[in-house]
């Protein structure tokens, strides 16, 4: 059937080409190949999965074994993001040279969307549901990074030798990475007790752990509600959390810790005119998104809750 607004592809390409360094969503559940419908199928990893080892002896006129994945096939569907900015018709009458209403209202929404895709993947992440038993530890008193007789690396250490799959990731809220960065323990570890350095370097600590890379969640939402004065928090909060991710895994094959399952054209943008909004009417700039986000491993991953204290 055909869409009666139809997906503009200049401000669909501008959408796309919207970046911003402080959201880490994308790294953290990466996109998989899209799927065909709303409503699709994903494997769900078991333990022991890809550590079994198999017969591979085979005879001289035997056939070679079939390997078995041992993992449980779920049900789950996309959830449609759509969000619009109206644009007066005087407003575009009137633009003036070199500025499009239209790519600026593009932007703005897409910087919206871009947030709440932030929220909900640090909601997953940090959920302590998202991880199996024995893969999370809720930090308190003493043993919080931010207490200078705590020990953030040898804690982060134990932790990586715990899931199924070795974590290649590390991810935490800059108020966290605010804290370690200067533990006197942590450059210790790093530098040496002579060293003078005073912060820790991010990749040094990736590479003491022997880890690809730490993400630090920056992004801020206002978690007042309407009408109440705003409250600006960290939306990957006081936590840490340390994750296999396969980026070439999709909902068919290959084991991640979690991915971000599309349908669709991400972030299609459509124009529909709105001719009874205003005196002239107006144009919406509507900026759409079909997607799932999963965890599909539980076990690949290790969360830290409360790494440190609240301020």
């Amino acid at each position: 059937m055909a869409r009666p607004f139809p997906v503009n592809p200049t401000l669909t390409g501008i959408a796309l080409a919207y970046t911003n360094e402080e959201m880490i969503a994308d790294q953290v559940l990466p996109y998989a190949s899209p799927v065909k419908t709303e409503e699709f199928t994903y494997l769900r990893y078991a333990e022991g999965e890809g550590q079994t080892v198999p017969d591979t002896r085979i005879g001289r006129r035997s056939e070679a074994n079939t390997i078995e994945v041992s993992a449980t096939e779920e049900t789950s569907k996309v959830v449609p993001h759509a969000l619009s900015d109206l644009i007066p018709m005087s407003d575009l009458d009137n633009a003036p040279q070199g500025y499009d209403p239209k790519a600026h209202a593009t932007e703005t929404v897409t910087e919206l969307m871009v947030l709440r895709r932030e929220v909900d993947v640090a909601g997953l992440v940090h959920a302590p549901a998202s991880y199996a038993a024995g893969h999370k530890t809720q930090l308190a008193g003493a043993d919080q990074w931010s207490d200078p007789d705590s020990d953030p690396f040898q804690a982060m250490w134990d932790a990586l030798d715990i899931p199924l799959m070795r974590p290649n990731m590390g991810v935490m809220g800059r108020s966290v990475w605010n804290k370690i960065a200067t533990h006197p323990k942590l450059i210790t570890k790093l530098y040496g007790a002579a060293s003078t350095v005073g912060k820790a370097r991010l990749q040094d600590l990736a590479d003491m752990l022997e880890i690809k890379k730490i993400l630090i969640g920056s992004a801020r939402v206002n978690t007042a509600k309407k009408g109440q004065p705003v409250n600006l928090q960290r939306a990957w909060g006081n936590h840490a959390a340390f994750l296999y991710i396969n980026p070439l895994a999709n909902n068919e094959r290959g084991m991640t810790f979690g991915m971000t399952v599309p349908m669709g054209q991400r972030f299609a943008t459509r124009e529909i005119p709105e001719p009874k909004i205003g005196i002239e009417g107006s144009l919406r700039v509507q900026v759409e998104d079909r997607r799932k986000e999963l965890i599909t491993a539980p076990n690949c991953g290790y969360l830290f809750q409360d790494a440190i204290a609240a301020a």
